[in-house]
């Protein structure tokens, strides 16, 4: 099977009960918690951030959910938030005074009315854990995203080496 047929099944597979899925992935968080990423950031911080992208956009790729990757900007001197496409991810840089914490619960907030999308938060922070399961979201810790993450290269290399 061919990953463009992979992709199709799990695509499917979600269609079949008519839930979009949307992760929201704390950035710097996930960063911080993966070995290589967290390696990576000691000598260029966005070296790791690209890193987490391109791991993110394959995942995306893969699983046929919408993505977006939340850094936090906390310290930035701009009060506007960053916004933009990365492959077919989204790339959130916050605004001034904003963590990625309370954009991600804000976001949340949002579209979890929404009975058609499936929203999941990856985080390892237990009271943002705590905050999205009470809003009626999954949350996903960074070594289940990692793990899901890892998956995709034994299925392919499986059906490529097979």
């Amino acid at each position: 099977m061919k990953v463009s047929e992979m992709k199709t099944n799990n695509k499917k597979r979600n269609n079949k009960i008519n839930k979009k899925n949307i992760t929201f992935i704390d950035g710097y968080n996930v960063i911080n918690s993966v070995f290589e990423l967290k390696e990576a950031s000691y000598l260029n911080l966005e070296n790791a951030r690209d890193k987490l992208n391109e791991m993110m956009h394959e995942y995306a790729n893969f699983y046929g959910e919408e993505v977006t990757i939340v850094y936090d900007a906390y310290n930035r001197n701009k009060n506007i938030s960053n916004k933009y496409k990365h492959h077919n991810i989204n790339v959130v840089y916050t605004k001034k005074n904003q963590t990625a914490d309370s954009y991600i619960e804000k976001e949340v907030s949002k579209l979890v009315k929404d009975v058609r999308l499936l929203i999941r938060v990856v985080t390892n922070d237990y009271t943002v854990q705590k905050y999205i399961f009470s809003a009626g979201a999954i949350r996903m810790t960074n070594t289940e995203l990692l793990l899901k993450y890892r998956r995709i290269s034994e299925i392919v290399s499986d059906k490529y080496l097979n």
